[in-house]
């Protein structure tokens, strides 16, 4: 790995082993000349790949929009709540994307204090991430709580201690949150697997490199 290779030629190097500025900016550049294996041009090929894989997403919740807006039996009160819920997905998923290419793309630029950039720009794409990824988990509770609100009446009478076989009513409906709640702590594990696959563990190589150079 071109990380590695970095490291050990400044370890092997005979004297002076605390790099200086122009050394840790020869050593930065280097890193930033390695087009398509180094960790920056890596989290831009992932950051341009999730937007394209975004754009069909963004065209099916376009037409289910289309499709609750002109759904009669829905009512005003509804039909608003989940447009606006539709909206703000799509305004979450458009200024995530755009985010993490500007960030990517500042750490690409030239500047004369590299080293400070990369530094900076690095905490702010994983703060941009644990953003998205915690928004995220925000709209999937927003959207269990809309569900109940729409239901709650029906739950109620189906839970009712007179209902016929509330026992059985009871048992379904623990069962059916105990697996849902399963649900959630899945789509929350492989979606941290697949953010620290496609970011973290770049921005992991990236801020190595940068505290062996300030060490």
């Amino acid at each position: 790995m071109e990380l590695d290779n970095f490291r050990r030629r400044w370890q092997e190097q005979p004297s002076d082993p605390v790099p200086t500025p122009e050394t840790t900016e020869q050593i930065l550049r280097a890193m930033l000349a390695q087009r398509t294996t180094g960790p920056i041009a890596q989290l831009k090929q992932n950051v341009q790949r999730d937007m394209k894989l975004s754009i069909p997403i963004l065209f099916l919740n376009l037409f289910n929009v289309l499709n609750i807006v002109n759904r009669k039996s829905l009512t005003t009160e509804t039909r608003f709540m989940f447009v606006g819920l539709v909206a703000a997905l799509l305004v979450m998923l458009a200024a995530s994307m755009y985010r993490r290419l500007q960030l990517v793309r500042q750490m690409e630029d030239s500047s004369t204090d590299l080293y400070n950039q990369l530094k900076t720009t690095s905490h702010k794409l994983r703060q941009v991430l644990r953003t998205s990824w915690m928004m995220g988990i925000g709209v999937l509770l927003v959207v269990c709580v809309l569900f109940l609100y729409k239901t709650h009446a029906e739950l109620l009478a189906y839970l009712s201690p007179g209902a016929e076989h509330w026992g059985r009513s009871v048992t379904v409906f623990v069962l059916g949150c105990i697996g849902l709640a399963l649900l959630l702590m899945a789509l929350f594990a492989v979606g941290k697997a697949k953010q620290q696959r496609r970011y973290g563990r770049y921005l992991d190589q990236l801020e190595g490199a940068l505290r062996e150079l300030e060490a």
